[in-house]
């Protein structure tokens, strides 16, 4: 295969776990009009543009709120249509009501609970993620929630009131070591490896995930760990390797 085809071969997507924060935070997810399935909101990179604009663009054509971005989360790669795409996550809040409606493939959008958006979302690589990244985004919601009620109780009158955006903007917790994004020589990796081999999602598949999905089914959309009927490349395997090791041990750190 040509090195021009191969990049061709590679498709990349953004999006974010979109938390809107309230007495319960609540979860974004939208149902798209073609396949007709709940997903969370993310889309492809138009030509040129940066992985996080396109993320937070996405977001707001889908769900129809603006949004601030905090942490990296993680990516999930699969194979779709011959191609590999690699969708990257980032946690956003959202910021006031709706500011538009969602984009026209876009038939409905969703705000609830954790533990029902990933009973809800339809495809199984989504529902694995969404279990493993969910909590941390939620805790983290909460705590900036607090933060930002403990800083106006310290400077406003008693009849002061929040604004929702003062909310959305203090991010969550005491600085940590970021989960990284794709970097481009490791995206440069991927794009060189055979179309036809579908990309796991070795990322969630390597930590032990929450019970909450551990009696998932199984479905054409996410490939059962330890399947060794595809071959794997060990060029884009070791190319990953690293950069999941970094992924696991950040987001065990959290969960333990």
């Amino acid at each position: 295969m040509k090195e021009t085809e191969k990049v061709r071969a590679l498709v990349l997507a953004a999006g974010g776990i979109v938390v809107r924060v309230g007495s319960q935070p609540l979860i974004a997810i939208v149902r798209v009009r073609r396949s007709k399935a709940w997903a969370l909101p993310k889309g492809k990179l138009k030509a040129g543009e940066d992985t996080l604009a396109a993320a937070k663009r996405e977001v707001l054509e889908e769900t129809g709120h603006r949004v601030t971005v905090h942490e990296f989360l993680g990516s999930l790669s699969h194979a779709e249509d011959g191609r590999h795409k690699i969708v990257q996550f980032w946690r956003m809040q959202a910021v006031g009501g709706p500011v538009r409606k969602p984009m026209d493939d876009i038939t409905a959008v969703k705000w609830l609970p954790l533990n029902q958006a990933i009973e809800t979302l339809t495809r199984a690589r989504e529902r694995l993620f969404l279990a493993h990244v969910g909590p941390a985004a939620v805790r983290a919601a909460r705590q900036a929630a607090r933060e930002a009620l403990a800083r106006a109780a310290e400077r406003a009158s008693p009849a002061a009131v929040l604004r929702e955006e003062e909310v959305a903007t203090i991010d969550s917790e005491a600085p940590q070591p970021p989960i990284e994004p794709m970097t481009a020589d490791l995206l440069a990796e991927v794009a060189a490896a055979e179309p036809e081999q579908p990309l796991l999602t070795e990322s969630i598949a390597a930590i032990e995930l929450p019970s909450v999905v551990a009696e998932a089914s199984p479905t054409e959309d996410m490939p059962l760990d330890g399947d060794t009927s595809r071959p794997t490349r060990e060029p884009f395997a070791a190319a990953v390797r690293a950069w999941i090791a970094r992924q696991t041990q950040f987001l065990a750190g959290r969960h333990g």
